[in-house]
C-alpha cells in the first residue's frame, strides 16, 4: 500500500467515525474528530509546502479557521 492510499484510508476512517458520532449526537466526539481531520489534512499539506512558504500557509489557515469559527459562532449561542 502506498503512502497516498494510507493517507486516504486514515481520512476515510476519521470521516466514518465522525458520521457515527453525528448519528448518535455525540457532540464532544464530533468536535474531537473534526479537529483530528483538520490536523491530519493540514499536516500533510504543510509538509508538502516549501519551507519559505510555510509561514504564509500557516497564517492563511489560521485566518480561514477564524472565519469558520466566527461564522458558526452564532449557531451555538
Amino acid at each position: 500500500m502506498n503512502e497516498m492510499n494510507q493517507k486516504q484510508n486514515i481520512i476515510d476512517y476519521l470521516e466514518y467515525a465522525y458520521s457515527g458520532a453525528k448519528a448518535v449526537d455525540d457532540v464532544e466526539m464530533m468536535i474531537r474528530l473534526s479537529r483530528a481531520i483538520i490536523a491530519f489534512i493540514e499536516y500533510t499539506i504543510y509538509c508538502a509546502t516549501p519551507f519559505k512558504f510555510q509561514w504564509l500557509y500557516f497564517f492563511s489557515v489560521l485566518f480561514i479557521i477564524y472565519k469558520i469559527i466566527a461564522k458558526n459562532n452564532n449557531s451555538y449561542a
